[in-house]
């Protein structure tokens, strides 16, 4: 029993920390330099800023939501599923505000 309540705490305290790393560039700091979207927006323009980190990162949480479904793992599912959203906001984010839309 004592497994099981550690492993479901460990799931449960790994599900809020990674959660609360996606959110770290947008909602937490307030230091104008490090909520990124918000300066986007604020500014009308992402400047030269690479937009890799941003789709990289919805990829990322994309590949690991289908790996979530296969298995079945409602707590890879539930992280990811957040991660995919909160990245492909900010990827949409980054391509209204980019100057040279080739980038």
């Amino acid at each position: 029993m004592d497994a099981i309540m550690s492993k479901s705490s460990l799931a449960t305290l790994a599900t809020i920390a990674t959660v609360l790393q996606f959110l770290t560039g947008t909602v937490f700091f307030v230091c104008d330099s490090s909520v990124i979207c918000n300066r986007y927006i604020r500014k009308k323009s992402t400047g030269d800023t690479s937009a890799f980190p941003f789709i990289s990162g919805f990829l990322s949480c994309f590949m690991w939501l289908k790996y979530g479904v296969l298995t079945e793992e409602s707590t890879l599912i539930l992280v990811n599923f957040i991660g995919s959203a909160l990245f492909f906001s900010y990827a949409v984010v980054f391509f209204i505000f980019c100057v040279n839309k080739r980038e």
